[in-house]
């Protein structure tokens, strides 16, 4: 997994939480490298997983609210980074239909090695957008989160259901409904 998730979601920790409470979570982790990440760096899904579950413990949130929250966070947080590519999208549908390739652009062009969710999006109508999470690494509440963020991004009434596909929640599909103001004549 891209370091930047790692790094991202520990100083979004320090940030509410306090260095003091950081350190606990990643002490109690047990992570092999101790928490010292790198942006850029690579490292196993099973380090995220750890961090999650011990941040989970001290906070007391289950884990998929945790990573929910984590995932709108981290929309706000790496959008200023990407503000010329997202000015290119004048809305949220626009930006989740190219989603797929913009995540293997961007991923792949650092590791070509890497394995990436498959997240697709199909425009049922105007104002109703299909998107489908397929992967095994079972973090369809960060890509919740990462919609959230785009939807808040864009400032639109949007809003989201989930439908998980799979007890394992390996696949989902979130339905976005755009909802339209009607004028009286």
């Amino acid at each position: 997994m891209k370091g930047i998730l790692f790094t991202e979601l520990i100083e979004l920790i320090e940030d509410l939480m306090g260095l003091e409470f950081t350190n606990r979570v990643i002490e109690d982790a047990g992570l092999e490298n101790e928490g010292a990440f790198t942006a850029v760096g690579n490292y196993p899904y099973r380090e995220l997983v750890k961090l999650l579950e011990s941040l989970s413990n001290h906070a007391q949130n289950p884990k998929g609210v945790l990573l929910k929250g984590y995932g709108e966070c981290l929309f706000h947080r790496l959008s200023p980074n990407y503000s010329v590519e997202l000015s290119q999208f004048p809305d949220t549908f626009s930006l989740l239909s190219q989603l797929e390739s913009i995540m293997k652009f961007e991923i792949y062009k650092l590791n070509p090695e890497a394995s990436i969710p498959k997240v697709t999006a199909a425009l049922r109508s105007p104002t109703l957008m299909e998107v489908h999470y397929v992967s095994e690494k079972r973090l369809s509440e960060l890509v919740e989160g990462l919609i959230v963020g785009c939807i808040n991004y864009f400032d639109e009434p949007i809003e989201l259901q989930r439908e998980d596909l799979s007890p394992d929640r390996k696949k989902v599909r979130f339905l976005l409904h755009k909802k339209v103001a009607y004028e009286r004549n």
